[in-house]
């Protein structure tokens, strides 16, 4: 039965619609083993003889992420229950009103055939899981837990970036995570970077040799990266679309999977535009979600802090091994271009994972104003908030 909540709730809506039956029975199985739970709310009957589910509201749920399809969750569902039973004289009948909480688990790939009803009990106080799902099953996460993300996928698929002051090789991490990578024309015009296939497809790719579309056959678990678009836009640019790309399939790949479910549709890939979002995909605020965290994981699976720092430091003690007048303002944007060539990516990106670490002097670099070079300068941290910046003419 729809309500108000659920039809706003994807998760709730699909599981009130597919596995309403499912649950019922599991809550009137647990009245039925457990008849004290529900006998505050009784007036007359003392024996229960026979319970039948008027009324399932699935209210809210609580779901866990995982490595893998697996899911598990908890719903809080107020019920309306028709209880038939005996006063200490007649049979009665009475209805009860009681919210539950009842968890359960299921698989993704398997569409949920397999749920399964893992225990029901009384409702008293929300759940609070480790690492959240939304309700279209993407991650929520803090900008400040992004560090923490990339630093437990880096320790999972590829530790020796983390114990080694390297610049990470985004090849090593697309091989970890069972995942082909193939370079190829994507577009006419250059407006995506790069592709994250989830199921295999038929798909037009475009082919800067021939100056046309062919028809290309992608298996599941590809990435295919657009180098001309990526050059176009800046360099360095690529290794960074790797980044993101593999955090799609690391972390958006059970949204991914829900959509098809949820929505019926044929979705196959995610197509990450140059101008941010994903083509194809309703601008919805998970799909937000999931461009903002694939954006703000990146930098820090490229550019781990441990290393930065190493790199950053040895520079500067390069520079003042040979400057005994050495002022760091004056240097920063040689750092910040030996910085990029090391790791492979962008000034623009150094510039940002610096100011991340507190070398606050890269926030003042590489600015122009009416296309005019702005010398490199320093102001206190507390003077501007994030994305803020200032020039003095």
């Amino acid at each position: 039965m729809a309500n108000q909540t659920s039809a706003k709730n994807p998760f709730l809506k699909y599981l009130e619609d597919n596995h309403y039956e499912i649950f019922a029975s599991a809550i009137c199985n647990f009245v039925k083993n457990h008849p004290n739970s529900i006998s505050d709310k009784l007036k007359n009957i003392v024996e229960i003889d026979d319970i039948t589910p008027e009324e399932l509201d699935f209210k809210m749920c609580w779901i866990e992420d995982s490595d893998s399809l697996d899911i598990k969750f908890e719903v809080a569902i107020a019920v309306n229950l028709t209880i038939e039973g005996y006063s200490s004289r007649v049979s009665e009948s009475e209805n009860v009103f009681k919210w539950w909480l009842v968890g359960a688990e299921g698989n993704l790939e398997k569409k949920f055939q397999n749920l399964q009803i893992t225990y029901v009990d009384e409702y008293n106080q929300k759940s609070k899981p480790s690492k959240p799902l939304s309700s279209e099953l993407v991650p929520i996460i803090k900008a400040n837990e992004y560090e923490k993300y990339a630093t437990d996928i880096l320790n999972k698929y590829y530790p020796e970036a983390l114990k080694n002051a390297i610049a990470p090789d985004m090849n090593v991490l697309v091989e970890a995570l069972g995942l082909k990578l193939a370079h190829h024309g994507i577009t006419q015009d250059s407006s995506i970077f790069g592709q994250a296939y989830f199921a295999d497809t038929e798909t037009e790719l475009y082919s800067i040799k021939d100056s046309c579309y062919v028809k290309k056959n992608v298996t599941k678990n590809t990435i295919i990266v657009d180098t001309r678009a990526n050059s176009l836009y800046s360099l360095g640019c690529e290794k960074m679309t790797i980044a993101h790309e593999c955090i799609h399939f690391i972390l958006h790949k059970k949204a991914f999977e829900f959509a098809r479910l949820y929505e019926k549709a044929d979705l196959r890939r995610v197509q990450c535009l140059v101008k941010g979002g994903i083509k194809d995909i309703s601008d919805t605020s998970s799909t937000a979600w999931m461009e903002t965290q694939a954006n703000g994981i990146a930098p820090y699976l490229v550019m781990p802090t441990s290393s930065l720092e190493y790199r950053f430091n040895e520079l500067v003690k390069n520079y003042e091994s040979i400057d005994k007048k050495f002022v760091l303002l004056d240097r920063i944007e040689d750092i910040i271009y030996q910085l990029s060539e090391f790791f492979h990516v962008t000034k623009s990106a150094v510039r940002k994972r610096l100011v991340d670490i507190g070398v606050y002097e890269a926030a003042g670099t590489h600015v122009f104003v009416d296309g005019h070079y702005v010398k490199p300068f320093k102001m206190p941290k507390e003077a501007l908030e994030n994305k803020q910046t200032y020039t003095i003419s």
